[in-house]
């Protein structure tokens, strides 16, 4: 009797065994397709969890073929979809990726080619398989170089740099491609894995352009509102950003009637490694990025995160702010502000201001928190306002070198003529005491309550939290 029942145990087993197997591979069926929808492209799938994705491209790196199947299909179809900038995978190992082409003149011609990069590409490896950029329409290839963008030793495995396409006298591409010798020589016809329209630099079309890292799982609307409103009330002309995650469609409505207007561009950052291997979303690179594509379009780029503003007590705009800096210091390639915390934690000011009640009620954070901690010095914290073509590389804080060895930055050391506001909602180390209370931004409360409530009216609410 025990040992029919063992028979009978030992069968069930078998039978929940192949049951088990036969989900596993009808899963991993459906996995493969569903992960070939969401990778490829733009990452127009926002309803997918960020958790979720990072898992799908962690699987493509060790799943062989996958892979196979992802660098297929990750061509586009046809050359409208080029226009559009996205990273493009370079080698079938993913170890290089490319987002968007920029001509550059300033000294010999090249096309830049902004990449994320695997950390050890400018070591052994690149010197026995460099890279190369096949020229549109002449199918011409272009000598390369790779220049990494310097960061501290922070230790991840994918870093930002650009690729330079060396460009010969009479050669003015309409698109470029990276390859590998290595890809080359197995193929003289290999067709490359990516295609990038280059942009070309055109006449000056504004002068002050506002660059805002990739969005992350971003929900504020109080600061995105506030932030946009305070800087078109300064004189910005401009807005790029850049969408990682996706965005609510409260989000969406928001931005969306500042495209309407012509005044803010919202670029696709389809970041194509996990984002614990590489810094703040591939911050280096998306920096860059906006620099290169505003130069010799935007006289001004100015570089910041949602939650800061420039304040001035002594200007009433960016124009007047960098005549007067420029018109002493012609020679500023940067002008880069001190910061300081206001921590929208600490109690509403205390002062009453015409529309304080109005303010409250619509939350506008940038008017009611007054109270600063001890300011920053120049360089830690900072912010900066570019003249792109004056830039070789920049780091978060300050530029690392000028493509002109006669340029330099230009601190505003005086908080009156300029500050930088930084309303942040989580308290830091570096948020240090005496702390003071700053009043001038409520001096534009009339015209920042005005904006905010026509803004509310355009996008039909009546409030933004």
């Amino acid at each position: 009797m025990m040992r029919g029942l063992g028979i009978k145990v030992l069968f069930k087993f078998i039978i929940f065994s192949g049951l088990i197997i036969c989900l596993f591979y009808s899963y991993n069926e459906w996995y493969l397709k569903i992960n070939q929808k969401l990778l490829v492209g733009l990452n127009e799938s926002v309803s997918v969890s960020t958790y979720f994705k990072e898992k799908l491209f962690l699987n493509n790196i060790e799943n062989s073929r996958t892979l196979a199947k992802l660098s297929q299909t990750s061509k586009p179809k046809n050359q409208d979809e080029y226009r559009e900038s996205r990273f493009q995978l370079v080698d079938d190992i993913k170890e290089t990726f490319v987002y968007s082409a920029f001509y550059d003149g300033r000294g010999n011609p090249v096309i830049t080619v902004i990449v994320i990069v695997k950390t050890d590409r400018l070591d052994e490896k690149l010197k026995s398989d460099r890279y190369s950029c096949i020229a549109d329409p002449s199918k011409n290839h272009l000598p390369a170089s790779l220049e990494y963008i310097t960061e501290p030793n922070w230790g991840y495995k994918y870093k930002g740099g650009f690729i330079r396409c060396n460009l010969t006298k009479t050669e003015k591409p309409k698109a470029i491609s990276i390859v590998l010798h290595s890809q080359i020589k197995k193929n003289r016809n290999f067709t490359p894995n990516n295609k990038l329209t280059v942009q070309y630099p055109s006449n000056f079309m504004r002068n002050f352009t506002r660059c805002v890292p990739a969005f992350y799982n971003f929900t504020d609307q109080n600061a995105l509102i506030q932030m946009l409103e305070s800087d078109l009330m300064f004189g910005m002309n401009h807005f790029i950003m850049y969408n990682y995650t996706g965005m609510t469609p409260k989000i969406q409505q928001i931005l969306k009637s500042y495209q309407d207007e012509g005044v803010l561009t919202l670029l696709q950052w389809n970041l194509p490694v996990l984002k614990k291997d590489i810094h703040y979303f591939g911050q280096m690179s998306n920096m860059h990025e906006c620099i290169l594509r505003n130069m010799y379009v935007s006289k001004y780029v100015f570089i910041a995160d949602v939650d800061e503003i420039v304040v001035s007590d002594m200007y009433s705009s960016w124009q007047s702010l960098t005549s007067s800096i420029l018109g002493k210091h012609p020679y500023c390639g940067a002008i880069s502000f001190r910061n300081a915390f206001f921590p929208i934690t600490f109690k509403d000011s205390a002062v009453d201001f015409p529309g304080k009640t109005i303010a409250q009620k619509m939350g506008l954070t940038f008017l009611l928190k007054t109270t600063h901690t001890k300011l920053h010095t120049i360089g830690d914290r900072s912010k900066l306002l570019v003249r792109p073509e004056t830039i070789h590389q920049m780091w978060i804080h300050g530029v690392q070198k000028f493509s002109n060895s006669k340029m330099t930055t230009c601190p505003v050391k005086n908080p009156k003529d300029a500050l930088l506001h930084h309303y942040r909602f989580k308290m830091a180390p570096d948020m240090r005491l005496p702390y003071s209370d700053d009043h001038t931004f409520q001096k534009k409360n009339n015209e920042l309550i005005s904006r905010v409530q026509k803004r509310f009216q355009k996008i039909k609410t009546t409030s933004v939290t």
